[in-house]
């Protein structure tokens, strides 16, 4: 019975280091939940194995269900999987080793180990707690720090599951003056100690990950503003060019009038007249001049990457919409189109923009897009490889629509290998 109960507390404990592990180093294949409960059922699994106390059995099996759960829940190789189970059967063996040292030598004179289920349930939780701070350390290590935690912050977590560790082997010094029911109260604590461990370093690890999302945010924030002010520059190029072919007119007089009579005159005149050659062709599509412009200068750039831009457009407006706003929805949905199509065979973004029952507004890009995105949590995620690069133009939109009631809706089609993007915007919110 004491042997039960020990041996199902160790294995608790290390299904719930596997789960923190491999949530926090690796994506999961469907959703975290279907992940955490196939790793629960292949834990129980072990547990039951582990009853008939045959070490190379359970060895061999603790590896295997690794590798199993790994490799078919989570995103990665099978060469990776088997990797990453080994690692952490060797941190575990490892662990055992270290806490049997604290066990051996501290309870050699009443045989606690063998007789006391509070020695045997320390003597777990404290291998556990090992195993745990040698993952931790793994896991940092095998990390890029420039993306990542920085050392002064994992030093200082570091203190913590020490600390418990150094609590718990005390506790083992202490084990031939106490009573049993002083044993199980320390073993609860010990037990206490690694579960806080783990929700410690999973808080850090979710702050980090905040921590950076509002960083790329801010990012993304900042590049919608400078294209927003590149959109006003263009505005403000169409309104001197409507000034000079307003005032041409006059110009031509005053030089027909010198021309003739006073040549050197008419030359400094000319001169004098401040004319670009640089282009701005904006096609008024809405009554939004932000959103003329920038669509207009996103055909420069479809037309120059061989993408066929088509744009269809009913009588809507966009007046009640900032438009930092505008810039912020159509810019990422069209630069994640542009990039899409770029790659595909061909080449072609349709732009839709309409009024459901007068009720809504509806924006729908349709993009070629050959290679399917990664689809989690219901969402389609960026093809991007690099991991700052992971959708956050999404979010950012996504953002900007709470501010309207918006909704938006991504589906890919695999037989057209179409990525279709709608917007819904409530007109009136």
């Amino acid at each position: 019975m004491t042997n039960g109960i020990n041996l199902f507390v160790a294995i608790a404990l290390s299904y719930i280091i596997f789960i923190f592990y491999t949530n926090s180093t690796m994506k999961s294949r469907r959703n975290y939940l279907t992940s955490n409960m196939c790793a629960l059922l292949g834990y129980g699994v072990i547990y039951i194995v582990s009853l008939y106390n045959i070490p190379m059995i359970n060895i061999f099996l603790s590896v295997a269900v690794n590798i199993a759960i790994i490799y078919l829940c989570f995103r990665t190789t099978f060469k990776n999987a088997v990797i990453q189970s080994l690692i952490l059967t060797a941190i575990m063996m490892i662990s055992e080793g270290i806490a049997a040292m604290f066990t051996d030598i501290n309870s050699e004179i009443n045989g606690l180990a063998e007789k006391s289920l509070g020695a045997k349930l320390v003597h777990g939780v404290l291998s556990r707690l090992i195993y745990f701070t040698g993952t931790v350390i793994f896991k940092f290590v095998s990390k890029d720090k420039s993306k990542h935690e920085i050392y002064s912050g994992f030093l200082s977590l570091l203190v913590i599951p020490v600390f418990t560790i150094l609590f718990s082997a005390g506790i083992m010094s202490i084990f031939d003056i106490i009573n049993e029911k002083q044993r199980l109260m320390f073993a609860l604590i010990a037990i206490f100690g690694v579960i806080s461990n783990v929700i410690v370093y999973w808080m850090y690890d979710k702050t980090l990950i905040y921590q950076k999302e509002i960083r790329e945010l801010q990012e993304q924030q900042f590049k919608d503003n400078m294209e927003l002010m590149y959109c006003n520059m263009l505005e403000d190029k169409l309104d001197q060019a409507k000034i000079m072919r307003h005032d041409f007119r006059e110009h031509l007089k005053i030089l027909e009038a010198y021309i003739g009579s006073d040549s050197e005159s008419a030359l400094k005149y000319l001169k004098s007249i401040e004319i670009s050659n640089e282009s701005v062709n904006v096609i008024n599509y809405t009554s939004s001049k932000v959103f003329n412009i920038m669509l207009s200068e996103k055909q420069k750039v479809c037309i120059n990457k061989g993408i066929l831009l088509k744009i269809q457009i009913a009588e809507v407006s966009l007046g009640f919409m900032e438009d930092i706003d505008i810039v912020s929805i159509f810019s990422n949905l069209l630069n994640n189109a542009i990039e899409s199509s770029a790659k595909s065979e061909k080449k072609l973004i349709n732009i839709t923009l309409y009024k459901m029952n007068n009720s809504f507004l509806v924006i729908k890009i349709d993009n070629s897009c050959d290679m399917k995105p990664i689809q989690e949590n219901g969402f389609y995620k960026t093809t991007k490889t690099s991991d700052q690069e992971h959708g956050i133009g999404l979010k950012s939109i996504v953002k900007t629509l709470k501010n309207y009631n918006g909704d938006l809706r991504l589906e890919y089609n695999d037989e057209r290998r179409i990525f279709s993007a709608m917007i819904m915007i409530p007109l009136i919110y």
